[in-house]
């Protein structure tokens, strides 16, 4: 299944519903803004998005599960949406409720290009979940292969050795899993 199907189940589980007859007028406001921004996402098309953005659509507003637009389009593995977003403000550090930034999300699904524009936009490299897990333990412990992710990471200096709730590093994981060479760790 496609990206929209992702971006639909983003809205259906995790996006931001009124509740009957509950929603003031500033509320139903908010999340007509909201709305629109996300309504571009489910369509994929980047100049609707624009138009609701221009229209002054809520770029950092947080669903119920604190996740942004930006997550969205990462969700997506859209980097024309990312782009998009980062120009017209998206908080490339919001954190859902969960811990998880975009960079989180990027990493851990292996999307390099978008990882890469997030970290031009200013990413924090070693931002921690609520586990304690930064990026690079998102990277290294994905079932995917990312060794590139991994090496991009350590390229722009995350922090190999920082443990997370758990006492465990990325540097450490990444020792224990078979399938990773631990020889792109060196240098």
């Amino acid at each position: 299944m496609g990206a929209r199907f992702q971006a639909t189940g983003y809205l259906i589980l995790g996006g931001t519903t009124l509740t009957d007859d509950a929603a003031d007028e500033e509320d139903e406001t908010s999340f007509q803004k909201f709305g629109k921004v996300y309504q571009a996402l489910l369509t994929g098309e980047v100049a609707l998005l624009q138009e609701a953005l221009e229209q002054g659509g809520a770029v950092n507003e947080q669903d119920r599960n604190g996740r942004t637009a930006l997550h969205g389009a990462v969700l997506d593995r859209s980097l024309e949406m990312v782009a998009l977003l980062l120009r017209y403000g998206a908080d490339v550090n919001a954190q859902d409720r969960d811990g998880w930034t975009p960079l989180h999300v990027a990493a851990s699904d292996g999307q390099l290009d978008i990882a890469k524009a997030l970290l031009g936009a200013s990413a924090e490299i070693d931002a921690s979940d609520t586990y304690g897990n930064t990026p690079l333990m998102r990277a290294v412990s994905s079932v995917k292969e990312n060794r590139e992710m991994i090496a991009l990471l350590l390229k722009n200096f995350a922090n190999k050795n920082q443990k997370n709730l758990y006492g465990v590093s990325p540097y450490l994981l990444a020792q224990r899993l078979s399938n990773f060479d631990t020889g792109i760790w060196e240098g």
